[in-house]
């Protein structure tokens, strides 16, 4: 089966969903760019076709490129030769003879944001799984795709550092305010406002993003004069290697190839990029590095028991025994990701009112760092519930202890939670 789908619009835009086959997400393998440029040879035959859309079929836009695949390259040639074909594909994309709008919703991370930044246009939905990344040197690399030159060239240089040193993930609302997407829209309409956009590329309507002048000439002084470039490059390498102590040098290396990139031109710096990559891809950092991710990955399927025939019982809601940071930061991620109302107790109301501030402190930092909205914070708040009794514990079918490191005191307040059950 394709790994793609095609949707020819009656108003002149073309919908190509992508839908591995057989995976719950969408990640980039070996028949990506061959199944890709069959769809694009195809659309760019067809005169009818006026813009493009690219969306996905799973939860997730692209999670990023398969890393068995890339833990299967046995040397720094053939990595870097799997870049240069990337390359190829984007730049497919780049020159494609129509305009072509990502659909974004859900995780567009590493080799998946390559691909939407070699697109004419990015929309994301609003929702907080969309989540748009280039996580590559957190597993000993650099984006091979092209996004070390794509990236700078879209935002600003010092934003573009930020995520490309990081590795960090931004939800659609910040990726808006850095130029990384056009518009943030609700997932119901994404693909309906992507096509109008593709539609509005085509026609020269779209408006095109504005910087103001403070930004732009902000841009000009750090970055596109030499002088400028060598402090910005100065002073990331310094506050790099002040944390990582010359450890891992995917950063290193991403900071030589992007500053490559800026002062020889585009073709040289992918050019580098591909060679990094190579060398990247079968060091001994990215090597170790891969390793935790795949026995992470394995950690997170770990049931806890190796019977397959045990079901876990189900748990609505908790008793919490203590209500200092421990107990009160337990209740907050109950409350918060599992969506489980917890009964806090303490042995006075004192102690139970500090447990509750402490809770709504966490998420008012989150409210003020626009992670969660304020309907969010309330949902969260009335979840738990502090009470100096035992009311409420007779029929709660999971109670936690965590109360000051007595063992006396744990046996005497688990024995009367027995009592009163």
């Amino acid at each position: 089966m394709s790994i793609f789908s095609t949707e020819k619009r009656g108003d002149g835009v073309a919908v190509v969903t992508m839908d591995l086959p057989g995976e719950s997400v969408n990640s980039l393998r070996a028949s990506f760019g061959q199944e890709l440029s069959a769809v694009l040879t195809d659309l760019a035959d067809d005169p009818k076709v006026k813009a493009v859309v690219l969306a996905s079929g799973k939860p997730d836009f692209i999670v990023g490129a398969d890393i068995k695949m890339l833990e299967a390259l046995s040397s720094a040639g053939e990595a870097a030769e799997l870049s240069r074909g990337a390359h190829r594909n984007m730049e497919r994309l780049a020159s494609f003879r129509a305009p072509i709008v990502a659909a974004i919703h859900g995780a567009c991370l590493g080799g998946g944001l390559e691909v939407a930044l070699a697109c004419h246009g990015r929309v994301a939905s609003d929702h907080k799984r969309t989540k748009l990344g280039l996580p590559e040197c957190q597993i000993g690399l650099l984006p091979g795709a092209g996004g070390t030159q794509r990236l700078p060239r879209l935002v600003d240089i010092q934003s573009a550092l930020d995520l490309l040193l990081t590795g960090k993930q931004v939800d659609a609302k910040k990726a808006k305010k850095l130029g990384l997407v056009d518009e943030v829209v609700p997932q119901a309409i994404l693909v309906e406002v992507a096509c109008a956009r593709a539609l509005a590329l085509a026609e020269g309507h779209a408006e095109k993003k504005k910087k103001a002048l403070r930004d732009e000439a902000t841009q000009w002084a750090l970055a596109d004069n030499p002088l400028g470039r060598k402090v910005v490059f100065d002073q990331a390498k310094k506050a790099l290697l002040a944390k990582t102590r010359g450890n891992y040098p995917a950063q290193e290396r991403i900071l030589e190839v992007v500053k490559l990139g800026l002062e020889k031109g585009m073709d040289a710096g992918l050019a580098a990029e591909a060679d990094a990559f190579g060398e990247l891809v079968v060091s001994p950092q990215a090597a170790a590095l891969m390793s935790i991710f795949f026995a992470t990955t394995e950690l997170k399927k770990d049931r806890g028991v190796d019977a397959k025939d045990v079901a876990p019982r189900p748990v609505d809601r908790v008793g919490m025994l203590g209500a200092g940071l421990r107990g009160a930061g337990i209740a907050y991620v109950t409350a918060d990701l599992a969506k489980t109302p917890v009964r806090l107790k303490d042995k006075d109301s004192a102690s139970v009112g500090r447990g509750l501030a402490y809770v709504r402190r966490i998420v008012d930092g989150r409210v003020t760092k626009k992670r969660i909205s304020k309907m969010d914070r309330d949902k969260i708040m009335n979840r738990v519930r502090g009470t100096v009794e035992h009311v409420g514990f007779a029929d709660v079918p999971l109670v936690i202890e965590a109360v000051f490191e007595d063992l006396a005191l744990k046996h005497r307040v688990l024995a009367e939670v027995e009592a009163n059950r």
